[in-house]
């Protein structure tokens, strides 16, 4: 599939004025990352879609539970075959949680990594 590349929630545009289109291992990771910074239901065409911030944001919350719901979102994604790895390392001051994972795509693992 081909996308737009987005950098900073910005369709990123060369300096010819074209815009700059992405594929294969990395337009996936960006569709994972679309999901990951996308609230659970914020998206009125898909109310599946995205990451429970619920769960991420509440005080008192669990790792294990974070964990859980980054692997169900990330796993939104079909071309994504496994879900290898996944820490998160939450910033109690700035309430944001650090989210890095690996995952197999077409026999390929990936990283990658987002702030939420």
């Amino acid at each position: 599939m081909i996308s737009f590349k987005i950098l900073n929630d910005d369709i990123i545009i060369d300096g010819n004025g074209n815009i700059e289109l992405i594929d294969g291992v990395d337009e996936v990771l960006q569709c994972v990352d679309r999901a990951l910074t996308t609230n659970l239901a914020e998206f009125f065409l898909s109310p599946t879609h995205g990451l429970d911030y619920a769960i991420i944001k509440k005080k008192g919350y669990s790792i294990d539970d974070i964990k859980s719901a980054v692997i169900s979102c990330i796993l939104q994604e079909e071309r994504i075959s496994s879900v290898d790895s996944v820490s998160a390392e939450v910033n109690d001051k700035n309430r944001t949680v650090d989210i890095r994972f690996t995952a197999t795509i077409d026999n390929e693992q990936v990283a990658g990594e987002v702030s939420v």
